[in-house]
């Protein structure tokens, strides 16, 4: 009986703390986001006080940025439709012309070794999310099929 009502608790304090950790998620401002991320890429790549401030105009413009597509994704949420071919292909092609741009800046700023572990960084980002995006739809799917 001691077992069970430890392992009772135990299991409740783990849903607990695993339900506040997910709402502390997106809790930062555009300017902490920036913050944070000019520190890990600080951290990661040894930047100097002078790389510093040349990353982090570019990296606030990025983060303000996502935000708004992300907004604009959430407030057509309702009235989404399925895009066309040649609109998938612009939106293809403008995110390619951002990352184009965005890869010269940074190769301008950073040193060599420096673009090259972040080349690695964004590489290693890109697969995460590739993978959150097909866990994603891996779930729709799974239950679409069972409401059919």
């Amino acid at each position: 009986m001691k077992q069970v009502s430890l392992l009772f608790a135990l299991l409740i304090t783990l849903s607990i703390s695993a339900q506040k950790r997910h709402h502390l998620k997106n809790d930062f401002t555009a300017e902490q986001k920036t913050q944070l991320m000019v520190k890990k890429m600080t951290v990661a790549l040894d930047l100097s006080e002078k790389q510093v401030t040349k990353i982090t105009p570019i990296i606030t413009v990025n983060v303000r940025e996502m935000e708004k597509k992300m907004a604009d994704r959430k407030a057509n949420k309702e009235s989404r439709k399925d895009l066309s071919s040649d609109e998938k292909y612009n939106l293809a092609m403008s995110h390619l012309d951002e990352q184009a741009k965005l890869n010269k800046l940074m190769k301008d700023i950073l040193d060599k070794d420096q673009y090259v572990t972040w080349t690695r960084m964004q590489k290693k980002h890109d697969h995460k999310m590739k993978m959150r995006h097909a866990r994603k739809e891996g779930f729709k799917r799974k239950h679409h099929q069972k409401e059919a």
